[in-house]
């Protein structure tokens, strides 16, 4: 509850600053001081040109395509009697998105999952429990479907600490790869701490950038972001993907708290010689040394109603890093949870190395994954050999415009122990997948 009172005035306090802040924006620009009036002309040119460029408003519009190709051992969805033996051609992601700043102070995005609509609702037979004095069941069709909206969110900036508050659906401010974009990515797909919480919820964050005593660039060094949502946003997989008992079947969503702080000690990626902060997959085109280093937490609410009792807590943390330098690329997590919404002894760890080569003007970069995940499903107290999963990334990615334009080929390798008498299971999948981005700024 502490910790809860303390997001929300912190929340308080922005919206506070924020209308402070543009009352005085407002007033300094109705006021001119007298050295104001005695510039240049070309000052007063330079002046008009820099506020112009600030105040502009803009829509930008982006489309993402990444369609693959896979083809699996004998144990793998993807083949049909023997290895390799058939080839399943999908989109990963299709990718609408808009962004529009009405100015320099508000603004927002919506992405939409275009890969989703590819998918036709199933309905399913299901059984529901009703109490009134006694037990009546009543049987229906629910339908399955997937959430065709990624991000749905405006945002406003209040002034102070360089800082932006979103209302509506928005990245969680947990997982280092979940805050990464899917076209930075630098595999596939992410680890195995990404399948626990959505990556999306609905509610309203906080991204902060305060002063340190690292020097100048006090804007890109520390990011904290804080942020309170109610557990219906949507997922991967469509609306409240999650483990499923945090989600009380289609009734109240257990609420969830995340905060995170990262020190980018070196500062973040730099355009046109201006320091414009951390962004995870653009540093590997950097010559220079750049570090990031990040923890979160995130936590639910007692959980009101629905088929799972009150007590269905989560907590979780994690901890990661990044660090690139002259093409060498090394990234790293740890994170565990906690409470009776997970099994007991649940952590996942992975470790990322690559090597980032210039080759005339395309990148040519080898990269190497272990992930791991682990918990005492049974609870018996011990992790057996089939509570244990991990899994070997071994590719290449062709960058041919950057993140524009990537072929990425990968063999996974999974150490798979949840076959009879714990024998492992022949899944092992090979991905070719192609990426291409557009983005226009109008």
């Amino acid at each position: 509850m502490k910790k809860t009172t303390k997001i929300i005035k912190l929340l308080l306090s922005a919206f506070i600053f924020l209308g402070l802040n543009i009352f005085a924006q407002e007033k300094n620009e109705k006021e001119l001081t007298e050295t104001d009036k005695k510039a240049t002309v070309a000052d007063t040119l330079n002046i008009s040109k820099e506020k112009s460029k600030k105040d502009d408003k803009y829509f930008e519009a982006g489309v993402r395509i990444q369609a693959r190709m896979m083809a699996g051992e004998k144990d793998s969805k993807y083949a049909d009697d023997s290895n390799y033996d058939s080839l399943d051609f999908n989109f990963r992601r299709l990718r609408l998105t808009g962004k529009f700043q009405g100015a320099s102070w508000y603004g927002g995005v919506l992405d939409i999952k275009g890969e989703n609509l590819l998918t036709k609702p199933s309905f399913k037979e299901h059984t529901q429990t009703i109490t009134s004095g006694e037990t009546v069941l009543a049987k229906g069709s629910k339908v399955e479907g997937k959430s065709a909206i990624q991000e749905a969110n405006m945002w406003i900036k209040p002034g102070f600490w360089n800082s932006k508050i979103k209302f509506g659906q928005f990245k969680l401010p947990f997982l280092r790869e979940q805050l990464t974009s899917s076209s930075r990515l630098l595999l596939p797909e992410r680890s195995f701490s990404a399948e626990t919480l959505q990556q999306q919820d609905i509610g309203i964050s906080i991204d902060m950038h305060p002063p340190s005593v690292f020097g100048s660039k006090t804007a890109q060094i520390i990011d904290i972001s804080l942020a309170v949502t109610n557990g219906d946003g949507s997922g991967h997989d469509g609306v409240g993907r999650k483990s499923v008992e945090i989600d009380s079947s289609g009734e109240s969503k257990a609420k969830l708290y995340n905060w995170r702080f990262q020190l980018n000690p070196f500062g973040g990626i730099v355009k046109d010689e201006k320091d414009t902060g951390w962004a995870d997959g653009k540093e590997i085109f950097n010559s220079s040394a750049l570090f990031s280093l990040g923890v979160a937490g995130v936590y639910t609410s007692a959980n009101e109603g629905g088929e799972f009792a009150k007590n269905k807590k989560l907590s979780g943390h994690t901890v990661d890093m990044t660090f690139a330098v002259s093409g060498v690329y090394i990234n790293g997590e740890y994170t565990f949870f906690n409470g009776a919404a997970v099994p007991k002894k649940y952590h996942t760890y992975q470790a990322t190395l690559g090597y980032n080569i210039p080759v005339k003007s395309f990148y040519l970069m080898p990269v190497l994954r272990y992930s791991h995940v682990q918990s005492d499903i049974d609870e018996n107290g011990a992790v057996d050999n089939n509570e244990k999963l991990s899994d070997i990334w071994a590719g290449i990615n062709f960058f041919g415009d950057k993140h524009d334009f990537k072929l990425q080929l990968f063999y996974q390798i999974k150490q798979d122990k949840s076959g009879e008498n714990n024998s492992n299971l022949k899944d092992n999948i090979i991905y070719l997948q192609a990426q291409t981005n557009f983005g226009k700024k109008v």
